[in-house]
């Protein structure tokens, strides 16, 4: 059922930018397996099966990622661990869980409390049953806890949080497909050095040239991914900020925003590339926009 509605969910058009990398990913990885079939010579009805094979391949993989196994895999790589119970936050998780429970049935009993041993003043929602603070949140009153603990069971309960889990997995499943591939045919020219000289020239500067493409395709999809990534992110912050308001947080949400950004000034000016490559808004444009919710003056 949960992949059911995460497929529902990601054709909807806050989520066409990751459809669109998810595409390009495997587009690329299609036709790396394809020109490798090539090489070989092979017909076209195998070349054919080979790359319906790897579409098949990358999409039994994603959706394993989808599964609580995916998720458990990832909570273990980032070295999360579950908050005791006797923690104030998790009393405070408890509250925003009760609260959500009247927006959402569905959604809160299967999401979990864990912590990072890090300084950071953050949370973030992975999957669809993962919530996780860092050290430095608790630190925070607990009111603001509660407002930034809702603002992540927003991005749960929109699917944000399975979505990103699925994006940055393809383009790490993108990425070693490049690296095997460009290594497999520079093993391959140089193995049959005379064949490949006779096919394509000198076979050293063809495996030059298998690296150098590998390389640029790896540097432009990374680029054209994390663009495309953030630009949904930064779209989708809002929206979180919308479900905090909408079970009563928005005001607690608010005040820990103006605590974590020092009171809410504005930002600095940055470059080009830094506002493509941020994955939040403004600090203070959420802020107006929580303002606005909750019936603030700005």
């Amino acid at each position: 059922m949960n992949i059911i509605l995460f497929f529902w969910n990601l054709i909807k058009p806050k989520n066409w930018l990751i459809l669109l990398s998810m595409i390009i990913n495997v587009g690329i990885c299609v036709a790396l397996a394809a020109y490798v079939s090539y090489l070989f010579g092979l017909e076209n009805r195998y070349i054919l099966y080979i790359s319906l094979g790897v579409v098949g391949l990358y999409a039994l993989l994603e959706i394993i990622m989808l599964t609580p196994i995916g998720e458990a895999v990832l909570r273990s790589k980032m070295k999360m661990k579950p908050l005791p119970e006797t923690s104030f936050v998790y009393s405070v998780f408890e509250t925003v869980r009760a609260r959500t429970e009247s927006f959402n049935k569905w959604l809160s009993p299967r999401v979990k409390l864990y912590y990072t041993p890090t300084n950071d003043v953050n949370a973030f929602a992975l999957g669809s049953r993962t919530v996780c603070v860092t050290s430095g949140l608790t630190y925070l009153p607990p009111s603001q806890i509660e407002g930034i603990l809702a603002h992540e069971f927003g991005h749960i309960n929109y699917y944000d949080s399975y979505v990103s889990v699925v994006a940055r997995h393809g383009n790490l499943l993108f990425y070693i497909a490049v690296v095997l591939v460009t290594q497999f045919i520079s093993l391959f020219a140089f193995v049959f050095d005379t064949a490949i000289s006779k096919r394509f020239g000198n076979a050293y500067f063809f495996r030059l040239a298998v690296n150098f493409v590998g390389n640029m395709l790896i540097t432009l999809v990374s680029l054209i991914s994390g663009v495309l990534f953030c630009a949904r992110s930064r779209i989708v912050e809002y929206k979180a900020d919308a479900f905090a308001a909408k079970i009563g947080e928005g005001r607690n949400l608010r005040d820990g925003l103006i605590t974590i950004s020092g009171g809410g000034a504005p930002a600095k000016k940055t470059s080009l590339y830094e506002k493509m490559m941020g994955t939040h808004p403004p600090t203070n444009k959420r802020i107006e926009k929580l303002n606005a919710l909750i019936g603030y003056g700005v």
